[in-house]
């Protein structure tokens, strides 16, 4: 059966226009927030009750509103912000559709108290759907208070749909303190059932504002974001590799003074601490970006969460660059837990003397043989050495402690070039004296970041080189896996293989990459096969850099093998000439160190001049 069209009743029209911006008490909070901050509020004070289902309340010390304008504030599409549609193009305030407090209005009892600095007494104005407004005069300080009650008590099925009080209370204070991070000049305070759950300085500071919320040591340890390129400036606060979550949750970006979700802003951060985390794992950030307002809308959504970029790659490259070059000019060493009375003052960002550095990005440097097996006690300097590595290890290789060569390239990492190897722990990790102490070196992992960057290197310059097989293997393929091979058969010809049909799912391999052991063809292969048919969403380029890394992998020196004095001291050489040498690919840390200063402590000795 057919319905006549027919133009809704206002009722109607508002309840739905509702859903678009009223979701659940957090939305509520937000919108009276945003007003509060157009307002040039210093103060707003937030007090829920049942996780705001029962009531919201929002305090601000703004201009207020004149006694004329109050009712016309509850009219839709009535606003101050805006006065023609050119506006929309260069948007400098939070609020702008005038959608909110109508929105409001129509799924909840509000009441408004308000009066701007010229008037004498204030305005107080209650609301209810259904119903006319009431308005009268109250006395009141200068600013506005909002209250709401009892949200959506009028639309059973959207309440029903409500998470539990403490649920909804997690989510107010999730909003409210993105906005505080957005806003570090104004001092919020959130009551949560008479209890305070949020409490905010207002000093203009990220950095206190940051540690109000997450706690004065992770702040303490934050990196600052300073950054002006041709498209804008950024700013704000990083967490360095040690300091990670399990999710992107704790990530805030700011764009003009707005919080907003942003995927390409998410992106860049991801790209920044490219194989600086293990997967899995994601920085915290609170990242400022301040552009030109032309080039950007924002609106796009109602609630105004979402914005567009005009060149979103140019975006993408600015966030990337401010937040690499920080993590490029800091020594990303986090430390240990500070003993009882000890730690700076959050104005002054410190680390404490046990260090992991973290970091990613690196050069070549070969595959170290095993000693023959049955050299049960190291001696450190066998002819062994010289004959059986395949890399670029001076001919004395086993060179002095104290070696003082003079190496024809300068180090991009000093402070690992002029490390002096002390000698092995487990055959595992490399023990080593520098300036600041004792450095302790995941020999797998350096070495795998070493290659690492040296294989990229070549894949980005369609150089990686392949070593021929003197006897072909055969590899009997599955169905799957020979259908995935004949799919990407020129990707793994650039990688380095040599392939050829022999019929059915049979392959003869006639080449690797070069630096594999010659008996892993088979597996490696299939291995690569496996890796394709896992990741069908990446393109060439993400294949190739997970290729990399497990080639990467595999050709790197392995833990329980020992060394020499000189292969220690090359692959300490090859690692200060890496771009990121303190992760492996994967993220994992590749050095320890423990201070001068910390040892001494730990043996209550005073600390060395």
């Amino acid at each position: 059966m057919r319905h006549p069209i027919l133009v809704l009743d206002t009722f109607t029209a508002n309840q739905i226009a509702a859903g678009e911006v009223v979701e659940r008490p957090a939305s509520v909070v937000k919108e009276l927030v945003e007003n509060a901050i157009d307002a040039g509020s210093s103060r707003v004070d937030v007090r829920i009750w049942s996780g705001g289902t029962q009531e919201i309340q929002v305090s601000d010390n703004g201009t207020g509103i004149p006694r004329q304008e109050v009712l016309l504030a509850f009219q839709r599409h009535a606003t101050s912000k805006i006065r023609s549609a050119d506006d929309l193009l260069r948007i400098a305030t939070l609020g702008f559709r005038g959608e909110a407090l109508p929105s409001i209005a129509s799924v909840a009892r509000v009441a408004m108290t308000t009066r701007t600095a010229e008037e004498s007494e204030g305005t107080r104005i209650t609301l209810e759907p259904g119903r006319e407004p009431v308005i009268s005069s109250t006395g009141c300080p200068v600013g506005t208070t909002v209250t709401v009650s009892e949200l959506f008590f009028n639309t059973p099925a959207r309440r029903k749909f409500l998470k539990t009080p403490l649920g909804e209370a997690g989510a107010v204070g999730d909003i409210l303190q993105r906005l505080a991070l957005a806003n570090p000049r104004i001092s919020f305070k959130l009551t949560d059932d008479r209890k305070i759950a949020l409490m905010t300085p207002g000093s203009g500071d990220l950095r206190e504002t940051f540690a109000s919320i997450y706690g004065v040591d992770t702040a303490r340890a934050m990196l600052p974001v300073n950054f002006r390129g041709t498209w804008g400036e950024a700013n704000g606060l990083v967490s360095p590799p040690a300091i990670s979550k399990g999710s992107r949750h704790h990530q805030t970006f700011v764009v003009n003074g707005r919080f907003v979700r942003s995927r390409i802003l998410s992106q860049a951060m991801d790209t920044a601490y490219y194989t600086l985390l293990g997967a899995g794992r994601y920085p915290l950030a609170v990242l400022h970006l301040w552009l030109d307002a032309e080039k950007l809308d924002a609106n796009v959504h109602p609630a105004k969460l979402e914005i567009r970029f005009y060149r979103e790659e140019e975006v993408i490259i600015m966030a990337r660059e401010a937040i690499s070059g920080v993590l490029r000019a800091h020594s990303l060493v986090p430390g240990i837990e500070k003993p009882p009375g000890e730690g700076p003052k959050i104005e002054k960002p410190t680390y404490q003397s046990y260090r992991q550095i973290s970091v990613p990005g690196l050069p070549p440097f070969d595959r170290v043989a095993e000693p023959p097996v049955g050299d049960e006690e190291y001696t450190g300097g066998q002819d062994w050495t010289t004959s059986r590595l395949p890399v670029e290890i001076p001919p004395q290789a086993d060179l002095p402690v104290n070696d003082t060569t003079e190496h024809p390239v300068k180090p991009r990492h000093p402070e690992l070039s002029g490390l002096i190897p002390l000698g092995q722990l487990e055959a595992a990790y490399i023990l080593a004296q520098g300036q600041e102490g004792l450095y302790i070196i995941d020999q797998h992992a350096a070495h795998e970041r070493i290659l690492y960057e040296q294989i990229r290197q070549q894949a980005e310059d369609s150089s990686l080189p392949s070593q021929g097989l003197v006897v072909p293997s055969a590899v009997e393929l599955t169905h799957e896996e020979s259908v995935q091979l004949m799919k990407h058969i020129i990707f793994l010809t650039e990688l380095g293989f040599i392939l050829e049909h022999f019929g059915g799912h049979t392959f003869l391999v006639r080449a690797i990459p070069a630096g594999l052991e010659q008996t892993q063809e088979d597996q490696l292969l299939k291995d690569m096969l496996d890796l394709l048919r896992e990741m069908p969403g990446l393109d060439d380029a993400g294949f190739r850099e997970a290729a990399v890394k497990m080639m990467a992998c595999r050709r790197a020196i392995k833990a329980h093998q020992r060394l020499t004095p000189g292969e220690m001291s090359h692959l300490l050489w090859k690692l200060s000439l890496a771009k990121e040498p303190y992760t492996c690919p994967h993220g994992r840390p590749t050095v320890v160190l423990i201070t001068s200063a910390e040892l001494a402590r730990r043996f209550k000795r005073s600390a060395p001049a």
